[in-house]
């Protein structure tokens, strides 16, 4: 799989999927009907990232601390147009979970998994 943020390429990322959703304004009409005004398309994508040495973590953590996690240059596999492209994101939920420790110090965890929201 194939995910970077902010240039850097994520280890061992298992797994990508995106959402694309469209912003409208809507309202109804004096008739009753609904009325939709288009704003923009957005894209989610939510990644999986499988074993991880405490080093490859840190490396991600560190890229998601970027501007607060508020504005991440990402780039991805689009399904819609089947290319390579790059957004800007801000990062919403993530979870991880300790794989193995040694001595009380983590080595190694596993099943990152993080959302990435189109700003």
């Amino acid at each position: 799989m194939f995910l970077k943020i902010n240039g850097v390429e994520m280890p061992e990322v298992t797994e990508v999927a995106t959402d694309s959703f469209t912003i409208t304004e809507s309202d109804r009409d004096d008739n009753g009907n609904m009325v939709h005004e288009f704003i923009t398309k957005k894209q989610k994508i939510a990644a999986t990232i499988g074993l991880l040495t405490h080093a490859q973590r840190q490396l991600i953590y560190n890229q998601l601390a970027v501007n607060k996690g508020l504005s991440l240059s990402v780039t991805f596999n689009d399904p819609e147009t089947g290319s390579v492209k790059t957004i800007n994101c801000y990062v919403g939920d993530r979870s991880i979970k300790l794989k193995d420790s040694k001595f009380g110090v983590p080595t190694h965890w596993s099943d990152f998994k993080l959302s990435l929201i189109e700003n």
